[in-house]
């Protein structure tokens, strides 16, 4: 359960800690004090995405932290367990949105994922106000909160298996009769021929681009070379200078035997350049300008480039892309084979998915009766008197369904003689509260989650009918914590722990603050929101006999 949170510059909120405690925790406080932001610091926590609008005025950044007691969770224990997050007996989680519009998440210390907070989440803490009630007019929300009151978890998830199996075989068979039909053949037998009639070759693929670059050059190349050659012979070139000056100096080494190695470099410096004009006459001769050559190259390289632009490869990979081709050919030349098999496996995939189907399906109408007897007599307990509750079931269309063959709505009769209407067309705030709590009451006996969260659910309503709402939530509190943010007394009045939330001004700053009320101030807060202007006798009299009443 929730044992601690706290709230450190969100909304109006600088620096708020709330300490939970077990059974019904009631919050009450005047309009507008920040009863809202306790809720706003615990969805963000839950994995509600962040709004830089939040961060109160003047700061950087908003930061919320709560920590659980997971002592006897065991799918909180288990999942943090899987995903390394496991610290002992709590679970801290804390939420930090900072003014650059960036948030970061993290359960134990280590950082995580939204998506994990919203994973955990629906372990430990589930919230029931105003939008959870448009949330209960979705017949979609109305099937999965039945389906949780039924425990089908176990039949959905093979349900969801099968048909996660049936789309992704049928996707395959469309697929392969897409690829396998006679155009399709045709056409790669054609690209097939093409490139075999090409007689590639890889050593030629691999070197005639540049073989091209070679021959489309050589006119170039020929001038080029051959005048270099030419400088290199000249009278006037480096090797007959060079030839003049080794006799100079071959005659001053005569006198001077110091000069013999410089002597030796200039005379291999005399082979170098004989050798370069050997390697040059033979690479003269090595060119090939036969217009024939020419020709028959220009001709091959021009049928590659069209072949590469078919099959968006390079020329290097034209060989790999006809192996390609052939291995394709091969498997769509047993296609009506596999296809076979395919459908045949589709087929008891689907018998398999109707048996699950059918067995859910037995399940949820087998427990109609009861679960809508038990919301009709708890709707009566909360003073609607007359009223029914009752579970409509509409067949889906054909194919596979991840939640079944059936869609559900919640039929409701809020008086005497007044047809079954839907939930969702029930025009009264008020109704729709008591309807709301009379399904999480009877849906939450048997749900394992730790914390459930009330805002407002009283809306619309008062007097007895109030008391018996204070009441259903007392029952709930037995089993499961409960936080209750409400505005009437009757309500409050049943609370285990009471806390206010208040608001004030300092030094042109507004500020909120949550205090655990003792016994008489408990007594005064009630007697505040009965008497809706000045505390006096009368209304601290009517607070006592609604304590006592209560108790």
């Amino acid at each position: 359960m929730l044992q601690s949170l706290s709230i450190r510059n969100l909304a109006v909120v600088e620096s708020l800690d709330f300490n939970a405690e077990g059974g019904l925790n009631i919050i009450t406080g005047e309009t507008g004090a920040g009863k809202s932001i306790l809720l706003q610091g615990l969805n963000l926590l839950l994995g509600q995405r962040a709004d830089v609008g939040l961060i109160r005025s003047g700061k950087d950044r908003a930061e919320v932290t709560a920590t659980f007691d997971i002592n006897q969770n065991i799918p909180v224990m288990k999942y943090l367990s899987t995903e390394s997050l496991d610290e002992g007996d709590d679970c801290i989680i804390r939420r930090v949105i900072t003014s650059d519009g960036k948030s970061k998440a993290f359960i134990n210390g280590r950082a995580v994922t939204l998506s994990s907070l919203r994973d955990i989440s629906r372990f430990l803490v589930d919230i029931h106000g105003q939008n959870e009630h448009h949330l209960l007019l979705n017949p979609a929300h109305q099937l999965e909160i039945y389906d949780c009151y039924q425990n089908n978890q176990e039949l959905l998830e093979a349900l969801g298996k099968k048909v996660v199996e049936y789309r992704d075989i049928s996707q395959k068979i469309e697929s392969l009769k897409s690829e396998g039909n006679d155009k399709t053949i045709e056409l790669l037998n054609f690209h097939c021929q093409e490139l075999e009639t090409a007689n590639l070759n890889q050593e030629e693929l691999d070197t005639i681009e540049e073989r091209f670059r070679l021959i489309k050059n050589s006119g170039k190349l020929i001038e080029s070379i051959t005048n270099i050659a030419g400088n290199l012979s000249h009278q006037d070139g480096p090797g007959y200078q060079l030839d003049k000056i080794i006799f100079e100096i071959d005659k001053a080494t005569d006198l001077d035997p110091n000069l013999s190695e410089s002597l030796e470099l200039l005379k291999s410096a005399q082979i170098q350049i004989q050798e370069t004009q050997y390697n040059l006459e033979n690479y003269l001769s090595s060119i090939d300008i036969d217009p024939e050559t020419i020709k028959s190259t220009e001709n091959r390289i021009s049928l590659f480039y069209d072949l590469c632009r078919k099959h968006d490869c390079e020329i290097t990979e034209l060989i790999g892309k006809k192996n390609e081709i052939e291995k394709k050919l091969a498997l769509l030349s047993d296609t009506s084979k596999s296809l076979e098999e395919l459908v045949k496996k589709q087929e008891k995939i689907h018998q398999e998915y109707i048996s699950i189907a059918k067995e859910l399906s037995a399940k949820r109408q087998g427990g109609m009766e009861e679960f809508s007897q038990s919301i009709s007599n708890l709707m009566q307990e909360l003073g609607m008197k007359g009223s029914v509750f009752h579970i409509r079931f509409d067949e889906q269309g054909n194919g596979v369904h991840f939640r079944g063959n059936e869609s559900i709505e919640f039929l409701v009769q809020t008086n005497l003689g007044q047809d079954m209407r839907p939930l969702r067309k029930i025009a009264s705030g008020g109704e729709l509260s008591r309807v709301s709590l009379a399904i999480a009451v009877c849906t939450n006996s048997d749900r394992n989650i730790p914390t459930l969260v009330y805002d407002e659910v009283d809306v619309g309503i008062s007097g007895a009918v109030a008391s018996s709402v204070g009441e259903k939530l007392k029952q709930l509190s037995n089993k499961n914590q409960i936080i209750c943010i409400t505005h009437l007394a009757q309500v409050a009045s049943h609370g285990n722990h009471h806390f206010k939330v208040n608001k004030t001004q300092k030094d042109d700053e507004t500020r909120t603050s949550i205090t655990k009320l003792t016994e008489e101030e408990r007594r005064f807060e009630l007697a505040r929101i009965l008497s809706g202007a000045q505390v006096n006798e009368k209304s601290l009299a009517a607070a006592s006999e609604l304590i006592q009443e209560s108790a």
